[in-house]
């Protein structure tokens, strides 16, 4: 069996055993066909594996510096393929035996694979979270928080991924409003991020209750709004943030405002994403670690 040298969360940064900082650099990976030149045939295991290696190894032949992934568990393998196709693919037609066989004969396989190359792995949970109609958002106890605390369960006490020092947790992706504790939706009020730490401190603690692998935590506004937590703090050890960063969607052009990123819709280039980034992701950068784990993704003209 291969492992990495133990991380740890210490104040902002990640440190080895030697007390040194590390700093991670990768990218995030999904196994549908669909994202990936149809390069295999439906649930075809091999097929999946064979190609994606492949990719791997061209990655790193070219000459890229890669130490993590963020590894997607993709609905299209999790899903129950029997129902009815719903907008939120990960939660609605979850499968947890599809999503139990599947861990075992893709997402371990290529996460093992990883580690191999001396790249940490960070585990995404399948699909989105659910943000718009017929959902309005997040809820305590609602669905999708009850599946989450399954897909956990059954992660964090696998045998090959519970305490294995390559392996990472990201406990969702892209929560856009939550119902707060005075009742109203919202991403960035005092109230919603009191609810926020009450959804996913749950999950967190769900999780230490088998292992310590490192946690990274997310915000709301598809996780770019955190500044809450710098009162509503998560608890534990060893969690940081889950960061997603679209300087070129949001912020960044009067004739740009999409839903995604950090800044303002009304535009005004570098200065104005940066206040954003102070005032939305600084609290919690100042005393935790930050792992972006999306980028970027912007039309050709930025």
């Amino acid at each position: 069996v291969i492992t990495l040298p133990l991380l740890r969360v210490e104040g902002r940064y990640l440190k080895n055993t030697d007390g040194e900082i590390v700093n991670l650099h990768g990218f995030t990976h999904t196994y549908s066909p669909f994202f990936n030149n149809n390069g295999w045939n439906n649930y075809d295991v091999q097929g999946c594996l064979s190609y994606n290696k492949r990719m791997v190894d061209g990655i790193l032949a070219a000459g890229w510096k890669f130490n993590f992934v963020r590894l997607h568990m993709d609905p299209y393998w999790t899903d129950d393929p029997t129902q009815t196709s719903v907008r939120y693919e990960g939660h609605e037609r979850f499968s947890e035996s599809r999503f139990r066989k599947y861990l075992d004969e893709v997402f371990v396989p290529m996460a093992e694979y990883f580690i191999s190359k001396g790249m940490y792995v960070v585990l995404r949970p399948p699909g989105v979270a659910p943000a718009h109609d017929p959902y309005k958002g997040i809820e305590v106890g609602d669905t999708y928080q009850l599946f989450l605390l399954k897909v956990w369960e059954i992660v964090s006490q696998h045998k090959a991924l519970k305490n294995n020092s390559g392996i990472m947790f990201e406990l969702a992706n892209e929560p856009v409003n939550i119902k707060g504790t005075d009742g109203v939706w919202g991403s960035s009020s005092d109230a919603c991020f009191a609810a926020a730490k009450i959804y996913f401190q749950t999950i967190v603690d769900k999780i230490r209750s088998n292992c310590n692998n490192i946690i990274w935590v997310h915000g709301l506004a598809y996780q770019s709004s955190y500044a809450g937590y710098a009162t509503h703090r998560i608890e534990g050890s060893n969690i940081g943030f889950a960061v997603h960063c679209y300087p070129g969607w949001f912020g960044s052009d009067a004739e740009q405002d999409s839903g995604e990123g950090i800044g303002t819709s009304t535009g005004g280039g570098y200065e104005a994403f940066q206040r954003g980034w102070d005032a939305q992701v600084g609290p919690v950068a100042a005393f935790a670690p930050i792992m972006v784990t999306e980028i970027d993704w912007a039309p050709l003209k930025y």
